[in-house]
């Protein structure tokens, strides 16, 4: 990475909170976390960040919820990492449409560490040429 990173943590679980800020950190990224839909919108008004690993099971939303209320040009600049403890099939289409990576609990170090790559390459790489994608339900 040719620069800091900043990551935004939306989990309930303490525990994958400090997984994920314990993968992340030592690659170099600045991690914040939230444990609610509520808190991480507080956090989205704060300041802007460039991943999301987002819970789909929150107390107060879901993280597909989540997405679809963030604006288009900071989905265009952020990438998103979903993660449950259920299946790919109930995560909407987000992670079918290319917005979201969609990874399973338990998350494994090498899966999230291979997951963030990914997405950061993907992000990039829409910086670069503009996204090119509409998030399902939206028309451009």
């Amino acid at each position: 990475m040719d620069r800091t990173m900043a990551v935004l943590v939306v989990d309930d679980d303490p525990g994958m909170r400090r997984l994920v800020r314990h993968v992340l950190e030592p690659l170099g990224c600045r991690v914040r976390t939230a444990s609610t839909g509520r808190a991480a919108r507080a956090e989205l008004r704060k300041r802007s960040f460039d991943f999301l690993v987002l819970d789909f099971h929150l107390p107060d939303t879901t993280g597909d919820q989540l997405m679809g209320l963030l604006d288009r040009d900071l989905m265009d600049r952020t990438a998103v990492i979903l993660v449950s403890g259920g299946t790919a099939d109930e995560i909407n289409p987000w992670s079918w449409a290319g917005r979201a990576t969609f990874l399973a609990k338990p998350l494994s170090v090498e899966d999230l560490q291979s997951a963030f790559r990914g997405g950061l390459q993907r992000s990039q790489g829409r910086r670069r040429r503009g996204s090119g994608l509409t998030p399902p339900g939206t028309t451009r």
